[in-house]
């Protein structure tokens, strides 16, 4: 007999953990409350973790004594970025009673520390749902918590289906994310910079999403659609300063890092509806031809988007809101995530296609990523496709009003040279509601590779390498 289904599996029942890291150099397994419980060998580390409802953390799994156990034993997961499968968001899971423990880079710190897990022990108070391993599946887990607390026993009503098998596969083959650019010299800093960003951008794009049934379409049979995404013939008549629009695959070629096209020409890539306007807009003309469309929207995603932004407003401070902005930007991120899992083996255990693991620090490992599927994802590219297409119109949109000023985009904000324009936007404060664009003042600014920030007056950010343009 199956169980009753009464609310949604992934909410967690309210529990107490005790969060812990490991310190490998002093064999010490270190609480939140700066308790310490040391370990000498494999028997004791595992008697200790079983007597106790830890939840750990570590500087670096890949270099933890004992993770052959966890490999032999239990299962390991990992990530596979665009260059080599590493330790970002990690699982391990050791016989019963389960042994789980979480790499410090799932939540964005470089080291485990009692620092940090006072950081999580706060964010998790705050929310009062439990404790997550990482920032997705608690931003995963708030979306189920929020949509039982509007509709109750009534909650089955308002789940949305994942786009069918073939639409899924065509929009991860043509899966694009934000826009992230940087235009100007990486040897001149810049000496007084805006930035423009707008305010809970994810979460603002969020608000509103295309469900039910996908429909799939020809020779740009798409009037009735509310969106859809779509193989398109795009001519641009004139050269632009900046891409209207980016794609990984252009001209049936395709290419690792997000291109921009800015020049006269004639390409073929996939577009999404609001894309496709901003290009008529401006003076192109698009022939979309085979896509999938969406004839409803909903807006049952706005609770998640209106919890998640009073948690963050109503934080106690600003680290734990920026925790929360990490949790709800991972819980839509979820979205697109792809149906391929990875897991770790041993060399001796390895296959021909197995990837060699790599650390944070790009040391190579003697363990290697398995690939399988997950038969049951949790998914919803049509979702993910209809936000990342959101924000990139909104940041192109954002540029042309600025056009030789523009020094960067980053997601959900541009860098522009200070001028009587920008400064018609308001400060950042705590009063302006999602979807504002608002404006931070910075000097001493350079701009070292794509989404790399680095400024005199304290802003700083270096996430990755540099990105392919045309134009």
């Amino acid at each position: 007999m199956h169980r009753v289904l009464t609310k949604p599996r992934y909410i967690p029942s309210i529990k107490i953990k005790v969060l812990a890291y490991i310190d490998q150099k002093r064999g010490m397994i270190v609480t939140e409350k700066g308790e310490e419980f040391p370990y000498i060998d494999q028997e004791s580390f595992f008697k200790c973790a079983h007597e106790h409802d830890f939840l750990f953390f570590i500087t670096s799994l890949v270099e933890f004594v004992f993770l052959e156990v966890f490999v032999s034993k239990g299962t390991v997961f990992c990530e596979k970025d665009s260059h080599s499968p590493r330790f970002a968001t990690v699982r391990l899971r050791h016989d019963k009673p389960a042994v789980t423990i979480v790499q410090a880079s799932s939540w964005g710190y470089r080291t485990a520390s009692i620092s940090m897990l006072n950081d999580l022990r706060a964010l998790f108070d705050h929310v009062d749902l439990g404790v997550f391993t990482t920032p997705g599946s608690m931003g995963y887990s708030l979306y189920a918590f929020v949509q039982y607390m509007k509709y109750g026993e009534d909650w089955k009503q308002h789940r949305h289906i994942r786009s069918s098998a073939a639409c899924s596969e065509f929009l991860e083959e043509n899966k694009r994310g934000a826009r992230i650019e940087t235009f100007c010299d990486p040897s001149i800093e810049y000496l007084y910079v805006d930035e423009l960003d707008m305010v809970n951008a994810y979460l603002h794009a969020y608000k509103e999403k295309p469900c039910g049934k996908s429909y799939y379409f020809q020779e740009g049979d798409c009037e009735d659609f509310l969106w859809y995404e779509a193989t398109c013939i795009v001519t641009i008549h004139e050269d632009f300063p900046f891409g209207l629009v980016g794609s990984k695959k252009i001209n049936e070629e395709t290419y690792e890092e997000m291109v921009w096209i800015s020049r006269e020409g004639t390409y073929t890539l996939v577009l999404g509806k609001n894309e496709v306007e901003l290009l008529e807009e401006a003076g192109c003309e698009v022939i979309v031809g085979a896509g999938y469309g969406w004839y409803v929207m909903t807006d049952d995603t706005s609770l998640y988007s209106d919890y998640m932004e009073f948690l963050r407003s109503s934080a106690p401070d600003k680290v734990v809101a920026d925790l929360i902005k990490k949790v709800a930007v991972a819980g839509i991120g979820r979205d697109g995530m792809s149906q391929e899992i990875y897991t770790i083996v041993p060399e001796n255990k390895r296959i021909a296609s197995d990837t060699p693991l790599v650390d944070d620090f790009g040391r190579v490992h003697k363990w290697f990523a398995h690939k399988g599927v997950d038969t049951s994802p949790k998914s919803m590219p049509h979702w993910y496709a209809h936000t990342t297409e959101s924000l990139r119109v909104a940041m192109t949109e954002l540029i042309y009003q600025f056009k030789g000023d523009v020094l960067a985009i980053n997601t959900d904000g541009i860098y522009v040279i200070r001028s009587a324009k920008s400064q018609r936007y308001p400060l950042k404060n705590e009063q302006q509601k999602s979807g504002d664009i608002v404006r931070t003042e910075h000097f001493g600014v350079k701009f070292e590779a794509v989404g790399h920030v680095d400024a005199r007056s304290g802003k700083q950010r270096h996430p990755g390498g540099r990105k392919a343009r045309i134009g």
